[in-house]
């Protein structure tokens, strides 16, 4: 599942159409938060939030930034 997640987010990446890569980064960081790759999650949650920002309504972009600081409570309480 991740790396299959990972190919689409590639894809996505290559396409450049906000409309894929938005939901394809969201995808990959809930794969990665899943899998405990939590700096990974962080990465793809914030390309997700720059991709939403201007382009999304408010609801989504304060979800993802929800989901940036619980992955990086996560890495807090590994460490």
């Amino acid at each position: 599942r991740l790396a299959h997640q990972q190919r689409e987010t590639e894809l996505a990446d290559r396409e450049g159409d906000w409309g894929s890569r938005l939901p394809a980064h969201w995808f990959l960081a809930d794969a990665m938060m899943r899998a405990g790759r939590w700096r990974e999650a962080i990465e793809s949650y914030e390309v997700a939030l720059a991709v939403a920002e201007g382009r999304s309504n408010q609801r989504q972009v304060a979800a993802l930034r929800e989901k940036i600081d619980e992955a990086r409570v996560k890495l807090r309480n590994e460490g």
